[in-house]
């Protein structure tokens, strides 16, 4: 009763700092010039998305625009180009702000499925609530502040599913419907949708957790890819040539792997724990491999971590653009659940050797 009770207590904690930090860099900044950029965009008769358009962002997968298009509409009192900057930050960003509690839902949802102590729910969510990175992106204008919704969502749905699988009465044929539209435009919401897909397909397989869902999976698979390979082949981030940006520096912001292998090792690191004051958690990354050499945490933190940010550095690499860290922003959360997860087997250890 005791531990439940801390746990409620930690969770209304870190929703209230988590929302207040989140609204409190909102407040005190106003549209950046990317802003701006994808506003620019936005703000024009609505586009024919099954046509190569340029949404703001270096992708040409719509569901950023399709997020956005109404609350700008709504919002608009004749505003060119120029006076973009007129827009209220708050009523163009409703659909981002929206999605941001309902990613903290779907964080809880996992945290509750994956923790047995509280000290796994105070990691997390101490983490996902101070990310510098998480604030910065969590009512921007721009497809970011929507990818770790996706992502979490994603991976919550395909983790149920496959768990009801053999409880069919608990998961009915509208709730598979709903599920399925959810994970195809999730799938097709960016280039990097793929992904919001495919690692959790991918875990519970080599994870070899039971179930029966493969079918469904399969089926997802089979309508959405053809979706996302539609719009990948507009795309000028991934398979086609840098048009839409101009080529730059791939390593301006973040050293060369290869040349500077620690010095990108600790600042990809310091980027998923998001925050000097709480740095110590850092050390709980090494806990699985020191104390419990437990494969399914390591497959965990291969899968949803080092997998992306590995494949997004190729395509950098190979459209000779940024290697930046908004675009993989909605890996952070898994790393926290990860930590989460260290540190709640550690503090299971403990409590049965009392």
């Amino acid at each position: 009763m005791k531990q439940r009770t801390g746990i409620v207590v930690i969770v209304i904690l870190f929703i209230v700092i988590s929302l207040f930090a989140r609204g409190y860099y909102r407040h005190i900044n106003g549209l950046w010039t990317d802003e701006l950029h994808q506003l620019r965009a936005v703000n024009k008769p609505f586009k024919n998305i099954l046509k190569f358009n340029n949404y703001g962002d270096h992708t040409s997968f719509p569901g950023d625009y399709l997020l956005t298009y109404l609350p700008v509409k709504f919002d608009n009192k004749n505003y060119g180009d120029a006076e973009v900057g007129k827009f209220n930050k708050w009523k163009i960003n409703i659909s981002h702000i929206i999605l941001q509690v309902l990613a903290l839902y779907f964080l809880l949802r996992i945290c509750q499925e994956s923790f047995s102590t509280w000290v796994g729910w105070l990691i997390t969510l101490t983490l996902y609530a101070c990310n510098q990175e998480l604030i910065f992106h969590a009512t921007e204008f721009r497809p970011y502040a929507a990818m770790p919704f996706f992502a979490l969502g994603s991976f919550w749905i395909c983790t149920k599913i496959h768990s009801y699988s053999y409880r069919l009465h608990s998961y009915n044929n509208w709730q598979k419907v709903l599920s399925a539209i959810f994970l195809i435009f999730a799938f097709n919401f960016h280039a990097y949708g793929i992904f919001f897909f495919v690692l959790p397909v991918l875990w519970l397989w080599i994870t070899n957790k039971q179930g029966c869902s493969w079918r469904f999976f399969l089926t997802v698979f089979l309508i959405a890819f053809p979706i996302w390979c539609w719009f990948a082949h507009f795309n000028t981030f991934g398979w086609k040539p840098n048009q839409s940006q101009s080529i730059v520096e791939t390593f301006k912001y973040i050293p060369n792997p290869v040349q500077f292998p620690v010095q990108f090792i600790i600042i990809i690191w310091s980027i998923l724990i998001g925050n000097k004051i709480i740095g110590f958690f850092i050390a709980g990354t090494f806990l699985p491999l020191v104390l419990f050499g437990d494969k399914h945490r390591t497959a965990f933190l291969l899968i949803f971590i080092v997998l992306p940010i590995t494949l997004i550095l190729l395509v950098d690499i190979k459209t000779q653009y940024w290697f930046i860290q908004r675009q993989w922003s909605w890996v952070i959360p898994f790393f926290h659940i990860y930590m989460g997860s260290i540190w709640d087997k550690f503090a299971e250890r403990i409590n049965k050797n009392d």
